[in-house]
């Protein structure tokens, strides 16, 4: 049989004759196609050889594996192996996988357990848990428990709820693989649903994290509504920890869209680390952005408002940047507006430039308290 030709993929006439030659004597034409791939060119022949024959006398292709020696053979042949097994022999096919390392055992493994999910999710999610390796229980129980959460949420809700308690804080489990990946999947269906779900656990490790988790899925799909529902959470540390999650996924994509939404917060201290957040970020990637969009500012409603606010984090982040910024704004309440807002974010740490900036203020009504320039 010739070998395939400079320039090709695959031999047809060789493939066409192995998988006739496997009508008649499936392991002799498996372990040719293994051995032989120059031949035909086909680096999945065997697989698919072993395939053919399962589909058409399954127990005699099984006995066969069973008794196949380790090997070029049985390594090629074990990932279809597994695949073939999930949805009716998944014990079997997860120790068969237990042969397997490296790509080809992840990639066997998200097989066999998006089918057995299907079949029988408790169970795939129980044997997903009891895997040694940490990558292997997260990349299983996403395909069990994902798997699961897209067929039917609320059973798979319903069976996540009558699940143990969270551990505590003083745990070494910090975040339960099965409420993660729980959350993370919940989150991209419900995300209301999910962050009730978290707001109503006890208060062990990982929560944040939680929190942070459905923060950032949710405002990818409606940052408005993902926001309003963090805004009125009960706990003061999880608000602060949805808003930061919304506001910092937004971030990445649209900082003006993420300084709009901090802008509509309270004007408390999640309100300013929200605006912050955004600030620093802008900051580090795009500082001529961010002037454009605080100049914009001047034509909106509650004009003065939104400066002061922004100046107040813009300090924080750079302060010469800020100033510079001030000085081009034209004299007016909103010129006065922003530099009140500089004078009584420096005044606690330097007052002296405080008191210089309260200087350049027109409007009386718009300028602090008198600042002693001899503290330090």
């Amino acid at each position: 049989m010739d070998p395939v030709l400079p320039g090709e993929v695959e031999n047809a006439a060789a493939l066409e004759l192995v998988r006739w030659w496997a009508e008649i004597d499936p392991a002799a034409a498996i372990r040719f196609a293994a051995s032989r791939p120059e031949v035909h060119g086909r680096s999945t022949l065997s697989a698919e050889l072993w395939g053919v024959w399962h589909d058409r006398a399954g127990r005699k292709a099984l006995a066969w594996l069973d008794a196949l020696e380790p090997g070029v053979v049985r390594a090629q042949i074990l990932p279809t192996v597994v695949s073939r097994l999930a949805a009716t022999l998944p014990q079997e096919a997860l120790r068969l996988a237990g042969e397997l390392s490296g790509e080809p055992r992840h990639s066997a493994l998200a097989a066999l357990f998006a089918a057995w999910s299907a079949v029988n999710p408790p169970l795939a999610i129980e044997h997903a848990l009891g895997l040694a390796d940490a990558r292997e229980r997260t990349l299983t129980l996403r395909q069990a428990l994902g798997g699961w959460l897209e067929r039917d949420l609320d059973a798979a809700v319903a069976w996540a709820r009558r699940l143990p308690p969270s551990p505590g804080p003083d745990s070494l489990d910090v975040l339960p693989p099965v409420t993660a990946v729980l959350v993370e999947k919940w989150a991209a269906r419900a995300p209301a649903d999910a962050a009730t779900f978290v707001l109503k656990s006890s208060d062990g490790a990982g929560r944040s994290r939680l929190l942070r988790t459905v923060a950032e899925q949710w405002a990818a799909a409606d940052s408005t509504a993902a926001l309003a529902f963090a805004t009125v959470a009960a706990n003061a540390a999880d608000r602060a920890v949805l808003v930061r999650g919304v506001v910092g996924a937004v971030v990445q994509s649209s900082p003006p869209a993420a300084a709009a939404l901090a802008l509509t917060l309270p004007a408390d201290d999640v309100g300013r680390q929200a605006l912050g957040l955004v600030i620093d970020h802008w900051v580090a990637r795009e500082p001529a952005g961010l002037a454009t969009w605080a100049t914009s500012l001047l034509a909106t409603p509650r004009a003065n408002e939104a400066i002061a606010s922004v100046v107040t984090a813009w300090a924080g982040a750079d302060l010469a940047a800020a100033g510079q910024w001030l000085n081009g704004l034209p004299a007016g309440d909103q010129r006065d507006a922003g530099c009140a807002a500089l004078v009584i974010a420096l005044a606690p740490r330097q007052p002296a430039l405080a008191a210089e900036w309260a200087g350049r203020i027109a409007n009386p009504r718009l300028r602090p308290p008198p600042i002693d320039a001899s503290r330090r």
